[in-house]
């Protein structure tokens, strides 16, 4: 699939180039608090994940548009009867090093009206 894009952020397939920021995010004590990562969470618990050994769903980097930096992650699961349930899994804060100033969840799940 091809990456969707608003201009602000894109949706791609997770890569193992992402493993770095994702063990990074995953130690982010308030990222920690509002998930299920597991704790410790090593290098082998993100390329699982990447791998999509963890969790039953599409899922998809959230990332910068600028500069490809990860901001967090967004799955569809199978709902049932033909129906798809869109899920955001975390996404870091303005200012942790994460999320571009402004950004919204609105500008997060925008890409996706076009391809649901």
């Amino acid at each position: 699939m091809a990456p969707l894009t608003d201009g602000v952020v894109t949706l791609r397939e997770w890569s193992e180039g992402d493993v770095p920021a994702l063990v990074a995010a995953a130690h982010d004590h308030e990222l920690h608090r509002l998930t299920r990562f597991p704790s410790p969470y090593s290098e082998r618990d993100a390329h699982d994940f990447i791998a999509g050994r963890v969790v039953p769903e599409t899922g998809f980097a959230i990332v910068a548009v600028q500069d490809d930096r990860l901001l967090g992650g967004i799955g569809v699961r199978d709902a049932g009867e033909g129906r798809a349930q869109l899920a955001t899994g975390w996404r870091r804060p303005n200012g942790a090093g994460g999320s571009p100033p402004g950004l919204c969840d609105c500008c997060v799940v925008g890409p996706w009206t076009s391809w649901a």
